[in-house]
């Protein structure tokens, strides 16, 4: 099959026209889906640039019903920062009773827990499986507190999840109660709960029954992608939490970005005590930012509509475009961040020496956007008698919560039955 240059579809001038404009997504989506297996660089530039050009009004509509609403989940977290919590229930079960364990899923970069993608597709694929999956959108990102897509130390980060979840399980000093709140469609019923150290800290953002039931649960930490580099952290964190210890069974990490290529250590020198204090609220140019070169046919299939759709929401939800609306980032990352990364990665396989729980890696081995030695060397370097790397084939594409989701949660769910 000879692969035919398209040349572009639509000028500048009949872009402008909103309904040309459409048309132009339209028409490009259409005969992409029916090119070869994979876009070349001009089909997908030429897709990104027309969703890219659609005016704000048309861009927001589209945005406003991709994102579920707000719930009344929080959680006020040591940084100081009020985090967004969301609770997910097995379909059908208002009461949770039929969970046999609550998941503490960690999202990815530039991302949060509110899309329809994710949060009204696979948190309740993830909880038909018999599982309470709780999302936190971290400092910065969805409806949490703070400056956007910025985290200064991700050791803060680790920090608020496991506080968070000792609120949750009600064994920390903010241990809190529950809300009258809908969670994720299922109604809950409202009772008083028991009485918080801290009151106002923390709000489940479900009812007391619910919240009863998830504090007598094992505890597991699910994540994907830079979800899955924060999930490996907070089970360091859980593993020697004397608190919680005795409840967290492992984790679950998809993707998970294990491996960076590190600058020379002078060149990080100068980043994180130079570049970093003068510039952090400030985006890295594209040529010396590695997360603004991968390409979004690296995560998604693109000839799948669900899949394109997730896809052109990505580039419209943006906290940069859309101040108090976009609830993702994309755009380039923040100095800040970027020395955050630094910072972390250079000791990450120290770090890995110190995992002793149990877990499972999923990855593809030809993973575009993290890479799958990062998966190995963790396997490699930690200690922990019961671990296991599974290899899934996504055609190289990244996400595999998305891309591959049946096989995904098929495994994960199977790990975490092996392991209550």
């Amino acid at each position: 099959c000879v692969q035919q240059s398209i040349p572009p579809y639509a000028s500048a001038e009949s872009l402008a026209n909103p309904s040309q404009r459409s048309a132009a997504l339209s028409d490009c989506q259409r005969r992409f889906s029916m090119s070869g297996p994979e876009w070349t660089a001009e089909q997908e530039a030429e897709w990104n640039a027309t969703v890219e050009q659609e005016s704000d009004e048309e861009a927001l509509g589209k945005l406003r019903t991709w994102h579920l609403p707000k719930t009344s989940g929080y959680f006020k977290a040591p940084s100081g920062h009020k985090l967004h919590v969301r609770v997910v229930l097995p379909p059908g079960d208002a009461t949770g009773r039929s969970a046999r364990a609550v998941l503490l899923y960690t999202h990815g970069l530039n991302s949060h827990v509110n899309g329809r993608g994710w949060a009204g597709g696979y948190y309740p694929r993830t909880a038909s499986e018999g599982f309470i999956v709780v999302a936190v959108d971290i400092m910065g990102h969805g409806y949490s507190e703070g400056p956007r897509a910025m985290v200064e130390d991700w050791h803060t980060v680790f920090d608020d999840l496991e506080r968070f979840m000792e609120a949750l399980m009600g064994v920390g000093s903010t241990a809190a109660s529950a809300s009258d709140s809908e969670s994720e469609g299922n109604s809950c019923t409202s009772e008083s709960a028991s009485e918080s150290e801290s009151e106002g800290n923390f709000d489940a953002g479900i009812s007391a029954e619910v919240l009863a039931h998830i504090r007598q649960l094992p505890i597991f930490v699910i994540g994907a992608s830079m979800g899955g580099m924060i999930g490996m952290y907070v089970g360091l964190r859980l593993q020697k939490n004397a608190l919680l210890q005795s409840r967290f069974r492992g984790a679950v990490l998809g993707c998970p970005a294990l491996a960076v290529d590190l600058p020379p250590s002078f060149v990080q020198f100068l980043l994180r005590n130079i570049v970093v204090p003068l510039c952090k609220r400030h985006q890295m140019p594209p040529a010396v930012s590695s997360s603004s070169k991968s390409k979004l046919s690296d995560s998604y299939d693109l000839h799948d509509p669900k899949q394109r759709e997730f896809a052109e929401m990505e580039i419209r939800d943006c906290a940069a475009r859309f101040p108090g609306q976009g609830l993702g980032w994309h755009q380039g990352m923040l100095w800040g961040t970027a020395g955050a990364f630094s910072s972390l990665y250079v000791n990450i396989e120290k770090d890995m020496h110190e995992v002793k729980f149990p877990f499972l890696l999923l990855h593809d081995p030809n993973d575009k956007v993290c890479f799958y030695s990062g998966s190995e060397k963790l396997m490699n370097l930690s200690p922990s008698s019961d671990k296991t790397l599974t290899p899934l084939d996504a055609g190289g594409r990244h996400a595999l919560p998305i891309v591959v989701q049946d096989a995904y949660v098929s495994a994960k769910a199977a790990w975490i039955r092996k392991h209550l």
